[in-house]
């Protein structure tokens, strides 16, 4: 069962889950298997874009949708803005500077470039060519950052199949050279060295290995042979959105959609520096609690990630179907340096965390599975929390998804107090909704949720700790087509 979930992981967009609802003649302008959303600005004005993956390839073309947010409630879509783009996009960045557009297709591992045409998008051509920059294979999401100081403005970008960050450079429409990289850190590169150990891929492009080398007190509570061993390949594949954390080194935390594992990287230094592995065995294959026989989710790893105004992170496992939650220090910590055995005189920085097998290490104590003995499992899935630009996250809005296999399963919106660790209430979806993404306009206090099942955006009022709905949008029924 295992290999199956995997190989629908590789082939189709990592974070997409779900049934997609079934052939329908493409239109620009409809629905089509919404999954993320961005609030972006584009000549002065406010809309939510809204990713139309068609994921599961029934029309060969996905979309991105702009809807105005002048109100808010009421969203209303600016048809001159949509614009088709490839089925498997994984994220988009619009560059209000520039007046640029910037989609990651993982069809092709490609960065694809639009420029405002008219009342609309075109793509940018160079030399007679659309402008299309190839990067790191299997691309999964864009943060972006900026280093004023040395006046760059940088797209980081994750690799959901190896594990990998790279940087594009949005001022000069290509990639980060290891040369721009290296004068950005005041630091130098061996390329015969560190292109193999710390760096991957060329001079021209080169990528950020995410590089865990555990502690030596925690290495007896993982199945690791060598106490540098935890490399790429075994544990940073799967990656799913970046978080840029900021700070005076420029840090991202990024964890892994197939293990429980989550990452730190320092852009300055370009080097993995604070990073956490859990071993949740007995929540993944089932376990005995005293004569009883509790059943396991058969699934792992962190399906989504957030941070809220004071640098924490939030994270929800499939595991064990907790939310966990990191304070900023945690993932500041500085490595522990250690002097190889080996070769006295020569020291590594130990940068990673192993905790012990079943251990729930900063697992908040809220429990969504109301029946612990039975096969439906919440199946927690993306989320979003309040007061991400100030202050601690006081409320989260966590998505469940539906197990197709399971008759009683349905998925799940989920309204939860992080300062009681409480569930103040659920919203739930009808059989075959799939709903994707959520997205929370703070000052609104509006939530829009993406079901890629129904074909529509659902927008809550959550104002008053409830779910209220106020709209719904997209066209649905194939038939009406």
């Amino acid at each position: 069962m295992k290999a199956a979930v995997f190989f629908i992981f590789v082939l189709v967009l990592s974070a997409c889950e779900g049934k997609f609802p079934g052939e329908r003649i493409y239109s620009l302008t409809d629905l089509s298997g919404p999954y993320k959303m961005r609030e972006v600005e584009i000549d002065g004005a406010s809309y939510l874009g809204v990713l139309n993956t068609d994921y599961r390839g029934q029309y060969g073309d996905g979309s991105l949708h702009f809807y105005s947010l002048a109100a808010p409630a009421e969203l209303s879509l600016n048809e001159s803005l949509s614009l088709r783009i490839p089925s498997n996009a994984a994220d988009f960045f619009y560059d209000s500077e520039t007046s640029e557009l910037f989609v990651l297709s993982r069809n092709t591992s490609q960065i694809l470039i639009f420029e405002r045409s008219g009342s609309g998008f075109s793509p940018k051509v160079t030399n007679g060519k659309d402008l299309r920059i190839d990067v790191v294979t299997g691309p999964q999401s864009f943060a972006f950052f900026e280093i004023p100081e040395e006046e760059k403005r940088l797209l980081a970008i994750s690799s959901f199949s190896n594990g990998q960050l790279q940087f594009f450079d949005l001022d000069n429409r290509r990639l980060a050279s290891l040369a721009e990289i290296e004068s950005l850190n005041e630091a130098e590169f061996d390329p015969a060295v560190d292109l193999d150990v710390r760096i991957g891929g060329t001079p021209e492009a080169p990528l950020a290995l995410l590089d865990a080398r555990p502690r030596k007190e925690n290495i007896t509570s993982f199945p690791i042979e060598n106490d540098l061993g935890l490399r790429i390949a075994s544990r940073s594949s799967g990656l799913g959105d970046l978080i840029y954390l900021g700070g005076e080194k420029h840090s991202f935390a990024v964890a892994s959609t197939l293990s429980s594992s989550l990452f730190n990287f320092d852009f300055l230094g370009f080097t993995s520096t604070s990073n956490f592995f859990w071993d949740l065995n007995k929540f993944d294959r089932g376990y005995k609690q005293g004569e009883t026989s509790i059943p396991g989710s058969r699934d792992r790893g962190f399906l989504s990630i957030a941070k809220d105004g004071d640098g924490s992170i939030f994270m929800t496992s499939r595991a064990d179907n907790s939310i966990y939650k990191m304070d900023s220090a945690l993932m500041n910590a500085s490595p522990e340096i250690f002097e190889s055995p080996a070769d006295s005189g020569s020291f590594v920085e130990l940068n990673t965390t192993v905790f012990k097998r079943d251990v729930q290490a900063y697992r908040l104590p809220i429990d969504f599975d109301s029946d612990i003995n039975d096969k439906v499992f919440p199946r927690l899935f993306h989320m979003t929390v309040n007061n991400q630009a100030a202050g601690s996250a006081t409320r989260a809005y966590v998505l469940g998804l539906q197990n197709p296999r399971e008759e009683d399963s349905r998925s799940r919106l989920y309204l939860v107090d992080l300062s009681g660790n409480s569930i103040l209430a659920t919203y739930d979806f009808e059989d075959g909704d799939y709903p994707q993404y959520v997205y929370l306009l703070e000052e609104e206090a509006l939530l829009y949720v993406s079901v890629s099942g129904a074909n529509k955006i659902r927008s809550f009022d959550v104002s008053a700790d409830t779910f209220a709905i106020t709209q719904e949008l997209g066209i649905i029924d194939s038939s009406e087509k």
